[in-house]
């Protein structure tokens, strides 16, 4: 394959024509149209937040069938549960909290992102950090961090300082390759 490089003339400088030839290359010839824009400040921050509900809106679904399973498994039905209906909440509330905790550790550990941030292109690290041994334990950190700040707190206040606050106190930031 050969490098195209942009025209360039004895002095060093392009003329009209040149820049024009350069424009025709790359946005009809490659389909490249202005280069790659990353995300940064509060773009990135707003798409974390919709990854995150993405991935809340899965999370929910699979919390709600392990306690449908629980509820068949003990062979009890929903009408003898209402009278006990903060029985019912706590134990929702631990199987959401286990299953996320779980869900976002495991899957950013082996496949580098959850569901929600592979459909919005948001990652956490470089590439080249999801193959160090201490990427797992640095998932593990900043998870326990935003559980710890009150899981909407921290995104809320990282959309406000335009910074990710999260990535900040656990070394391991968001990135996005759009």
């Amino acid at each position: 394959m050969d490098i195209i490089r942009e025209p360039v003339r004895q002095e060093g400088k392009l003329t009209p024509n040149d820049k024009s030839a350069n424009q025709r290359i790359y946005r009809l010839e490659l389909s490249f149209h202005s280069g790659s824009r990353k995300r940064r400040g509060r773009k990135l921050i707003e798409f974390q937040i919709l990854s995150a509900l993405v991935d809340s809106l899965l999370i929910l679904a699979m919390s709600l069938l392990v306690c449908f399973l629980y509820l068949v498994s003990l062979k009890t039905e929903l009408v003898n549960i209402l009278p006990h209906r903060l029985y019912f909440v706590e134990l929702f509330g631990v199987i959401f909290l286990w299953i996320q905790f779980c869900y976002l550790v495991v899957l950013r550990t082996f496949s580098g992102a959850t569901f929600g941030e592979k459909v919005f292109d948001v990652r956490l690290g470089i590439f080249q950090e999801r193959y160090l041994l201490s990427y797992p334990f640095r998932v593990i950190y900043r998870t326990f961090i935003i559980y710890v700040c009150g899981i909407v707190v921290l995104p809320i206040l990282s959309w406000l300082f335009k910074r990710d606050m999260a990535g900040e106190i656990s070394g391991l930031k968001l990135t996005s390759n759009i």
